[in-house]
């Protein structure tokens, strides 16, 4: 990396239907290995309506 990940915060994007456990694990990892500052989960659904500024909307997702 070209960045040092303890001054940074971390946005994960993952599915609704990811399992807990690994968000966990994930989670442990980045803070316990990397001693990541913080970190965001969000859903990839809900992540195009806080790019465009919106806290309401229809989202149609197509795919895995």
């Amino acid at each position: 990396m070209q960045t040092n990940p303890r001054e940074k915060a971390i946005v994960v994007c993952e599915s609704f239907m990811t399992p807990r456990i690994l968000t966990e694990s994930l989670g442990h990892v980045l803070f316990k290995n990397f001693g990541v500052k913080s970190i965001y989960f969000l859903l990839s659904n809900i992540l195009p309506l806080y790019v465009a500024g919106q806290d309401t909307g229809i989202i149609v997702e197509h795919g895995f």
